[in-house]
């Protein structure tokens, strides 16, 4: 048996035949404990003047080889693209229980009040709902899903204090 020319030129390439085929098996073993690749997530609101740049920043000490691609989405946005997996994972508040959905709380944050320096109630070191008790409220606006403007609402009702049901209370 002789091998042809065809065979000579395969049977110089084995050694890179080989190396490559060692190099995919790592790779794919790299990507699949989350080593390298990429991961895209979704963000949304203020969170990201603080919390997610902190987490984000960490991840990508622990996987610096992974390259971290932002997208600016809506709260229904995200749901919709983890459902169809163009992100991997979504950073917003008061997301719903669904069933597909995994859903983690990263951070519990305080509820303030913004008031002018000048207003009485300003010199006080917290508030309670009542102290708001026929105040004009400026809230998030309301959007198909559930958000702040509704717990806020809820808040007062839970409360007794007039609000959610007043044009007071506007979102």
């Amino acid at each position: 048996m002789q091998l042809t020319d065809a065979g000579h030129t395969l049977l110089q390439e084995t050694p890179n035949l080989l190396a490559l085929a060692q190099q995919a098996l790592e790779r794919t073993r790299l990507a699949g404990q989350g080593l390298i690749g990429q991961l895209d997530v979704g963000l949304f609101g203020s969170g990201v003047l603080d919390v997610i740049p902190r987490i984000l920043a960490r991840f990508h000490e622990e996987r610096p080889e992974v390259k971290i691609v932002l997208h600016n989405l809506t709260k229904d946005a995200q749901l919709q693209a983890l459902r169809e997996r163009r992100i991997s994972v979504g950073f917003n508040r008061l997301v719903p229980q669904e069933a597909d959905i995994s859903i983690e709380t990263v951070l519990h944050e305080p509820l303030v009040v913004a008031l002018a320096a000048s207003h009485p109630l300003a010199v006080r070191p917290s508030l309670r709902l009542s102290d708001l008790e026929g105040m004009p409220l400026i809230l998030y606006p309301n959007v198909p899903l559930r958000g702040l403007a509704q717990e806020v609402t809820d808040a007062f009702r839970a409360e007794g204090v007039p609000c959610a049901s007043s044009r007071r209370c506007r979102t």
